[in-house]
């Protein structure tokens, strides 16, 4: 098995999805995001620096994105041509952004962190976003159902901090199928 991080932004957790807890089996979609797509949520952490080792799962294009595919992960791309951007970050999602025929990814949770990031704000109090390299990480045993926001709406704090979700190391199947270790 294989750990991979994946990121679940809060909204996801407070909308429907089930908080995962550490040894938790899950069963995921999962999409392939650019730092530059979705910038704040392109958490140091989880973005990988050089090429991804994942590969088109075949030749065939699906409407607007790609299949990719590194052993039993599976994940959707929403770059809709080769080549995939080599930088970006895998996310949890089940809101419909992946089309319901793209393979689910099966895995066990062996670590979660809620993120927090920082925002600027302009001088009439207004949010800027999120402030590059301010991500910081909390380790928890489960994830949160709800996640603080507090700050964000004190414009009296020049730099609030946000828990924008959490980051989770996965540990995926090598191959789809295989069976699945709790240890």
């Amino acid at each position: 098995m294989t750990i991979w991080p994946i990121m679940v932004e809060g909204w996801q957790i407070e909308c429907c999805l089930t908080p995962p807890a550490v040894g938790d089996a899950v069963e995921w979609q999962l999409c392939w995001l650019t730092p530059e797509a979705h910038g704040e949520l392109a958490v140091q952490e989880c973005v990988y620096p050089e090429e991804t080792p994942l590969t088109p799962a075949d030749s065939a294009e699906h409407e607007p994105g790609i299949l990719l595919r590194s052993g039993g992960l599976s994940a959707w791309s929403l770059t809709p041509t080769l080549p995939v951007h080599p930088r970006g970050y895998l996310s949890e999602d089940h809101h419909g952004w992946i089309p319901p025929e793209m393979p689910a990814t099966q895995g066990i949770v062996r670590e979660i962190s809620v993120v927090t990031i920082e925002y600027g704000r302009s001088e009439q109090g207004r949010l800027t976003g999120a402030v590059a390299g301010t991500s910081k990480r909390r380790p928890v045993t489960s994830s949160p159902k709800q996640f603080d926001a507090a700050e964000l709406m004190d414009a009296n704090i020049a730099h609030p901090r946000n828990e924008i979700g959490i980051l989770v190391d996965l540990d995926v199947r090598d191959r789809p199928g295989s069976p699945v270790d709790a240890r």
